[in-house]
């Protein structure tokens, strides 16, 4: 997950807003769409959401000024099937669009059957393209200055540290892979 952050990252010069003149925008209806879905993955709660990110505009130069033509027809997949949800998604009220997003989240991101995974990669799902998806708006909020201003935050430590062993100067480090 590391490494896909820091590969992100490392094109951010690239997600930029699409140009006015670039070959390659979404519809008014597209980007209503892209909005409804960025405000039903990343809402507004007592923090900043993807509307305040500006995910959608930042989503569609992604989609222009960097996404291969390969990554471009999955996505548009994956926004006709969304679209097509509730016979018209994005003009659906908030809360329909959240049952509805529910609802297909389970069925599309249900564990695929097992196959060769990667090592740091999430698990296989069923719908890989809406997986994909789903992570890129999810990425695109935490790397914007919205996001890292007001949503992240560090605390150094969080209340008083009581060890559950005893810590004496005889005490030694272990290691170990630990979860791998």
């Amino acid at each position: 997950m590391l490494a896909g952050a820091g590969a992100a990252l490392s094109a951010c010069d690239a997600i930029g807003l699409a140009d006015e003149d670039s070959p390659f925008r979404y519809s008014a209806e597209d980007m209503a769409l892209i909005t409804a879905l960025a405000d039903r993955i990343v809402p507004k709660g007592d923090s900043v959401g993807a509307l305040d990110a500006g995910v959608p505009a930042a989503f569609e130069g992604l989609m222009a000024n960097w996404a291969s033509e390969e990554t471009r027809a999955q996505m548009a997949g994956v926004l006709a099937a969304l679209g097509a949800l509730g016979g018209g998604f994005a003009a659906l009220p908030a809360g329909e669009q959240s049952r509805l997003l529910a609802d297909y989240d389970a069925a599309a991101l249900a564990p695929a059957p097992q196959g060769e995974e990667e090592l740091f990669s999430p698990p296989s799902a069923k719908d890989a393209d809406y997986q994909r998806f789903k992570q890129i708006i999810v990425l695109l909020f935490y790397v914007s200055e919205p996001a890292l201003t007001h949503e992240l935050a560090y605390t150094h430590m969080p209340g008083r540290w009581d060890p559950s062993i005893p810590v004496t100067p005889e005490t030694r480090p272990e290691g170990g892979a630990g979860s791998f």
